[in-house]
């Protein structure tokens, strides 16, 4: 029977994948442990949540695997055996394949046809731009997305990436919220879906237990790190707040005095939010 960390890791991979199946569409979870955000619920769809994990647990079995096949092919008494790799392969046979490539060219693309009917919507100076722009992603025209940026002010180009930055934000919400829950579900590993909706969300950012550290020890005895979680949450967060500094940004290229003032109360704001963020 197989021994060492891999089969304790693989116990909680599924152990996280059965509390998914328990986990409701909808998870209203705690924000935080203060005085005032331990009262105050937010909800946390579960939408891409099991691709997600599943995106997780295929690149962390098969890293551990590759590890595991060059252990054996290079040391004179490995620490592994030929049985554990088995028990990996037999465990990455019943993992759903996930198209990462698919869900990039969502966002992106999905993203700026959001720009484009943004902007619209509010009859900006921007849509001919993010038109022919989005015409020219889709099309793979890189001739016409460099004649899209012919005839553009600062001002104009501020607002139109602004826009996007807003626009992907939108987009970029449910994934975010999917993977605080994604954290949350691999910090308390066996646990409820009670508990996870009674877990203060905002220590998972930060947090890392449970699967982390099964994770951790896994790859510790091959001599190899885990593969890197991308934070979607971060990222969410840093989009928008990029979206602000490109607004002040274009008013800074105005005529008018006034906006020039008012352009300060976005890039100052988003200034200090993104240095809390790192």
């Amino acid at each position: 029977m197989a021994h060492g960390p891999e089969i304790a890791l693989l116990r909680g991979y599924w152990q996280v994948f059965l509390l998914l199946e328990a986990t409701p569409a909808v998870v209203w979870m705690r924000v935080g442990t203060g005085r005032i955000a331990s009262h105050v619920w937010l909800p946390r769809l579960r939408w891409f949540l099991r691709p997600m994990v599943s995106f997780h647990v295929c690149r962390s079995v098969a890293a551990l695997k590759r590890g595991y096949y060059a252990t054996v092919a290079i040391e004179d008494q490995p620490s592994v055996e030929r049985r554990d790799i088995e028990l990996l392969e037999d465990f990455e046979r019943s993992l759903m394949p996930v198209g990462l490539r698919r869900i990039v060219i969502f966002i992106l693309v999905g993203g700026f046809l959001l720009a484009y009917a943004m902007a619209n919507l509010i009859h900006a100076h921007q849509t001919k731009f993010l038109g022919d722009f989005t015409r020219s992603v889709v099309e793979l025209d890189r001739t016409g997305a460099i004649r899209a940026f012919r005839d553009l002010t600062v001002k104009k180009i501020a607002g139109a990436v602004a826009l996007a930055l807003w626009a992907a934000w939108l987009i970029m919400l449910m994934p975010a919220m999917a993977f605080r829950l994604k954290r949350a579900a691999f910090n308390l590993m066996a646990s409820s879906a009670r508990n996870l909706a009674d877990s203060p969300a905002r220590i998972h950012a930060s947090k890392s237990v449970g699967i982390y550290l099964l994770e951790q020890k896994a790859f510790d005895a091959i001599g190899l790190a885990p593969p890197r979680e991308v934070p979607l949450d971060l990222m969410a967060r840093s989009v928008f707040i990029a979206s602000w500094f490109a607004v002040g940004v274009g008013g800074l290229f105005t005529a008018q005095p006034s906006e020039r003032w008012v352009s300060i109360l976005f890039i100052a704001p988003s200034l200090l939010a993104a240095y809390r963020t790192t």
